[in-house]
């Protein structure tokens, strides 16, 4: 079992990828928070992916990676963003993002690098 944890800005996608995301027989979302204080929750979830929105307010989304990396050495983390292209998705995998996604990339893709 893939165990997911998602951090998302919107309630509304936070549903919906939990939704779908348990909906696979080989994924489990284990925790969903709005915004960068996920370190305790990295913690007490234990995922072994972390699909994360970019655009979530932080003083620096790079930092947070960085900290789940810290915490969750063999976690995976997946970066969803509205740009593909920019300084933020660079960032974003200079700081150890394993995918950076557009947010409105195709579901099997989604999956994909979940299970990748």
């Amino acid at each position: 079992m893939i165990r997911v944890m998602i951090v998302h800005d919107y309630p509304f996608m936070r549903f919906g990828l939990r939704e779908l995301l348990n909906a696979e027989d080989d994924i489990e979302v284990v925790a969903a928070c709005a915004d960068d204080e996920t370190a305790e929750l990295v913690d007490q979830a234990d995922p072994d992916v972390v699909v994360a929105d970019l655009r979530v307010p932080s003083p620096d989304r790079a930092n947070t990676i960085r900290e789940i990396l810290q915490r969750r050495p063999a976690a995976r983390v997946l970066v969803l963003t509205t740009t593909l292209r920019g300084q933020l998705a660079a960032r974003a995998t200079a700081a150890g993002a394993d995918a950076v996604l557009a947010d409105d990339a195709c579901w099997p893709r989604l999956i994909a690098a979940i299970r990748a």
